[in-house]
């Protein structure tokens, strides 16, 4: 039986780079990976405010790698502190770090040493993942935005932004519903037409890729 292209993605992509957050807490996140459905991954009995943030689908058998590989990069930024086990000393897989800032961090070292294990779209970026919802990510990339200006200088009001807050019961209402799954989603705005073309579902325009100058792209392509 010749399986059609979807099927044979959803057969093969089947382990997953995850970054799990913490819904009272600003600055904590965990890193890790898991085989099969996500969803195995996305509660804690221990931590009732825990859920999966966001994740990469990995296409081939080096999750177990990847997983080690971002560890050991993660412990080379100043700026990323890892929590070591309270019981043992030994270190975790979570940090104080917002999980939105860590999605990009997590996105750029894949792209940089395993580019090969997942889908990159036209624009150099991982295209297959999981996101949680966009009003729930709104807190973390709040954050992230203002972080990310005042790196660049750009000059905000001074808001003093609580890195903890304390979620109703009314709303732990459930990311994803029991019987539903993680699923995984293009974020390539492009539908292809063959021939190295493709249209802009968000604008509407044709684009020609085969057409493209090389002076269209800076060096880093």
């Amino acid at each position: 039986m010749v399986l059609s292209f979807t099927e044979n993605k959803i057969k093969l992509m089947n382990a997953w780079i995850y970054v799990g957050a913490d819904c009272d807490k600003l600055h904590w996140c965990k890193v890790g990976k898991t085989s099969g459905d996500l969803k195995t991954r996305h509660r804690s009995p221990q931590n009732p405010n825990y859920f999966i943030y966001g994740a990469f689908e990995i296409k081939d058998n080096s999750v177990d790698a990847i997983e080690n590989f971002l560890h050991d990069k993660l412990n080379c930024y100043d700026d990323i502190r890892r929590f070591n086990h309270f019981g043992t000393g030994n270190p975790s897989e979570c940090y104080e770090f917002n999980p939105h800032t860590m999605m990009d961090v997590i996105e750029n070292l894949i792209l940089d040493d395993y580019p090969s294990s997942v889908w990159v779209n036209v624009y150099d970026r991982i295209d297959y993942r999981y996101m949680c919802p966009d009003e729930l990510q709104k807190w973390w990339s709040d954050d992230d935005k203002r972080e990310t200006n005042k790196w660049i200088g750009l000059e905000e009001p001074s808001v003093v932004t609580p890195t903890t807050r304390c979620v109703s019961e009314f709303d732990r209402l459930g990311v994803v519903l029991s019987q539903d799954r993680y699923e995984a989603k293009s974020i390539t705005p492009l539908i292809e037409l063959g021939y190295g073309k493709y249209i802009d579902q968000e604008t509407g325009d044709t684009i020609d890729f085969d057409d493209m100058d090389d002076d269209d792209y800076d060096d880093d392509h």
